[in-house]
């Protein structure tokens, strides 16, 4: 084997893991894209069936036909989520009245109770409490978090249903 040979296979295979790599960053970095796609592609072939049935049987034209199909899966699911927004909606008003500061008074009353107690029973749970500092690794924002986490996932949610609506059509 010569030089020329040898450096020619050694940048062929740099070239080579240079381009795979950017193949799989590019991959990695349109991953979502690619979801929405495999998504449209079953959802399509769910309601392929429904299209024919309209061409065929009740003569729609092909766009028309989707169209019908499309607004028929979105009635569909919107009447799915109408079943669950009244109670997350009463389980947001019954939340949201939920006073934070409130609640972590009560949790430090009953904490101070609680040591009351054990000192009259000769033990000296305040102590015990402080050096394992469980008080202050307990937060209380963690309901407003959950909120915040919920609104986010309903927003990616409606934005990739949209997206695959989208794709869908053109399937």
């Amino acid at each position: 084997m010569t030089s020329k040979e040898l450096s020619y296979g050694l940048l062929r295979t740099i070239f080579l893991l240079l381009g795979l790599s950017l193949v799989l960053f590019l991959l990695y970095k349109i991953a979502i894209v690619i979801i929405y796609i495999i998504i449209a592609i079953i959802f399509s072939l769910i309601a392929n069936p429904l299209v024919t049935f309209l061409k065929n049987k009740l003569k729609f034209k092909n766009t028309l036909a989707v169209v019908t199909t499309l607004i028929l899966f979105i009635a569909l699911f919107v009447s799915f989520v109408l079943l669950f927004v009244p109670l997350l909606i009463a389980q947001g008003e019954n939340l949201s009245l939920l006073d934070i500061n409130s609640l972590e008074n009560d949790y430090n009353e009953i904490i101070k109770n609680i040591s009351a107690y054990f000192e009259s029973h000769n033990i000296n749970i305040n102590q015990l409490i402080e050096s394992s500092n469980l008080t202050s690794k307990i937060d209380f924002n963690f309901i407003p978090n959950i909120f915040n986490g919920i609104i986010n996932i309903v927003g990616n949610f409606g934005m990739g249903l949209a997206s695959v609506l989208f794709i869908s059509f053109f399937y």
